[in-house]
């Protein structure tokens, strides 16, 4: 039994589940937007968010901006991402604590945590970026704080 006294850094079937998910949902928008940051040298953040909010897809598509994409990752677990074209890691923090706070404020939300990544190089494949963000959003979900905001940029 001394081995489940320790934290465990494996991922468990829903863990796994969502990355597959993660991968599968995002892997041609970003594959999208890291060609035309080779070109364009245009930074993007992905921001993954949950919280316990029925109409949540509908609160994120009011508040994004029209060259935000949104995209409905784990609808089980009612995760979703919007990938923020143009933005710094400053600007997509910002947004996933003001995303965070209404949340938490105004609908009265008692479980939500995101995380957010900055995407400003292509010398990362896209499947690494990807693991990459699942293992941040990991991170601000097993901190299981309300409204936790765990971000990286790569």
């Amino acid at each position: 039994m001394e081995n489940n006294k320790r934290k465990s850094i494996a991922f468990n079937e829903e863990e796994i589940n969502l990355a597959l998910e993660i991968n599968e949902k995002l892997t041609p928008i970003v594959d999208m937007l890291s060609y035309l940051l080779s070109v364009k040298e245009t930074k993007f953040n992905i921001i993954l968010l949950t919280a316990n909010y029925d109409k949540l897809e509908e609160y994120l598509r009011d508040n994004k901006r029209g060259s935000d994409i949104l995209k409905e990752v784990y609808k089980e677990k009612n995760i979703y991402a919007i990938v923020c074209q143009e933005t710094e890691i400053e600007g997509g923090y910002m947004f996933a604590k003001r995303l965070m706070k209404n949340l938490i404020n105004d609908k009265k939300i008692t479980n939500a945590y995101s995380a957010t990544m900055e995407i400003r190089t292509t010398k990362h494949q896209t499947k690494e970026m990807l693991y990459k963000l699942f293992r941040v959003f990991i991170s601000s979900k097993r901190k299981d704080v309300l409204g936790s905001i765990v971000f990286h940029s790569i």
